[in-house]
């Protein structure tokens, strides 16, 4: 379950962030999973609550969206989002495709609860 490992980082970072400025806690967090990654988001979202647990992000809300694969056809120009794991360019057929995303793993916000004062 590679889920558990992202979990920890995620942990961590956010952690980072929140330390950084001097927050309560975290409030959540987004991420995007690029669809390649292979990622269960229910199974991410579990790990992460417990790889959160004793930090400033124990019962933080975790939103993962699942972005798919962005293909582009270096022969024809085409890009397009495979809905399978088809090889070639649904233009022209050509297997000469680079892929240009769904395999990001980003995290994209975080919320913090500060004082009042900061």
């Amino acid at each position: 379950m590679h889920e558990f490992s992202i979990a920890t980082e995620l942990v961590a970072a956010v952690v980072g962030e929140a330390e950084r400025h001097g927050a309560r806690r975290v409030e959540r967090l987004e991420c995007q999973c690029g669809a390649m990654r292979q990622i269960v988001p229910a199974m991410l979202i579990d790990a992460f609550e417990l790889a959160a647990v004793d930090t400033l992000a124990e019962g933080a809300q975790l939103t993962v969206k699942t972005v798919p694969p962005t293909v582009r056809c270096r022969d024809c120009g085409a890009e397009t989002q495979p809905t399978d794991w088809a090889v070639e360019c649904p233009r022209c057929t050509s297997l000469n495709i680079a892929v240009e995303g769904g395999d990001e793993l980003l995290l994209t916000s975080v919320t913090l609860e500060v004082d009042d004062e900061r």
